[in-house]
């Protein structure tokens, strides 16, 4: 995951923040509606895009 996509998702979702979330990997729970999470696969891949 690039940081130029990074910011380009953040932008184009009009999120404040984005959080990119690889496999196995230990994150929060708390909702933030104003985030962008971005799930990607081991090969750096991005596999879905949510709110929260």
């Amino acid at each position: 995951m690039s940081p130029q996509l990074e910011a380009a998702a953040r932008v184009r979702s009009g999120a404040g923040t984005v959080r990119t979330l690889k496999p196995g990997e230990a994150t929060t729970m708390e909702l933030n509606g104003g985030r962008l999470n971005l799930d990607v696969d081991a090969r750096n891949r991005v596999t879905d895009v949510r709110c929260g």
